[in-house]
């Protein structure tokens, strides 16, 4: 069976990945706070930059119009984070967040998605700390657009040869400036492995269900027993059993779709981007006000990560999706015009 890109216009299956992958690091992070990090949590970004290397290929074929590519990825992405940027700003001239430095340098690189060196700080991070994640997710966005300004027809040859050649570099040259660093970064080999489970997806038959349900498993052992690392060794740590946890999913797709189909991951993973956008400031704001009602422990951590979750999907009904409809309607009347 061959899947085509009209037949899968939702796979539900990476709905589900992308809820574990948001409560993946809403959980790392709330564990960190309180002192006990939960380190597989983290491996919720490796997760997300597979999905994503997979979803583009899916919705991106060769000839589409860059013009529509551009617009579908920054009203899908951009607005969400200028506004948590903008949270973020005010907030430390407030001074709610006593620990942030600013220039202007560094506000303008923030909002461009350029990564830079925090002030003060040794870290690669952007004034909304999660967001050096999204400094990876556009500039394979832009290796995308330029392949299709190019007319490439065989994007995912293309596009690993550049990204190959991109990370052999960084190997080679050791850069030491946050932009080059990040470029030349092998994190971005996972987005080239989303890319090749999509290319497969499309055009092979995918494993049994039974083949899924090892690579699952191998994917929670790994999981479970690899230590917290930086890329490249993150790129095996994490990346190989994410790319295992995709490919296990998706083998059971035909069963998701029919018997397995639950509103409630299907919303989380909907809700994803809001709730990785704002978890941070739900977690920071509740540390002290639980400290207040005396909550501690895993009470604490598991009402920081409801708490979080919920603020992301009241977001994603909100924010993200009016503003995503407000986008469509606007396009279809522009072109019912033309």
């Amino acid at each position: 069976m061959t899947h085509t890109r009209h037949d899968m216009k939702k796979i539900y299956g990476l709905q589900y990945l992308r809820g574990l992958a948001a409560i993946g690091v809403v959980t790392a992070h709330a564990t960190g706070r309180y002192g006990a990090p939960w380190v597989p949590g983290a491996a919720g970004v490796d997760l997300f930059f597979l999905i994503s290397g997979f979803i583009m290929v899916l919705i991106t074929p060769a000839g589409s119009s860059p013009v529509r590519f551009l617009l579908d990825r920054f009203s899908r992405v951009v607005p969400l984070y200028w506004l948590a940027t903008t949270v973020m700003l005010l907030g430390t001239w407030l001074h709610l967040f006593p620990r942030v430095t600013l220039s202007l340098k560094y506000v303008v690189l923030s909002y461009l998605f350029i990564p830079a060196q925090a002030p003060g700080s040794q870290e690669i991070l952007p004034i909304l700390p999660q967001g050096w994640t999204l400094n990876y997710e556009i500039l394979f966005y832009f290796v995308l657009l330029l392949l299709l300004l190019l007319s490439i027809r065989h994007i995912v040859l293309v596009l690993t040869a550049a990204l190959v050649a991109a990370v052999t570099a960084g190997v080679a040259l050791t850069p030491s400036d946050p932009i080059l660093l990040t470029w030349t970064s092998p994190l971005l080999l996972e987005f080239l492995a989303g890319a090749w489970v999509a290319l497969c997806w499309q055009r092979f038959q995918f494993p049994k269900s039974s083949v899924g349900i090892i690579l699952v498993g191998a994917a929670i052992v790994i999981f479970l027993l690899a230590p917290p690392t930086e890329a490249p060794q993150r790129v095996i740590n994490f990346g190989i059993p994410a790319l295992l946890l995709l490919v296990g999913t998706l083998t059971f797709e035909p069963l998701i779709s029919t018997r397995l189909r639950c509103r409630l991951p299907i919303l989380l993973g909907d809700a994803s981007y809001s709730i990785y956008i704002w978890h941070s400031f739900v977690i920071s704001t509740t540390i002290p006000v639980f400290r207040v009602l005396g909550l501690k422990g895993s009470v604490a951590v598991l009402s920081a990560i409801c708490l979080a979750c919920g603020t992301g999907i009241l977001s994603y009904y909100l924010l993200e999706r009016p503003f995503l409809a407000l986008i469509r309607h606007t396009r279809s009347r522009g072109e019912s015009r033309i």
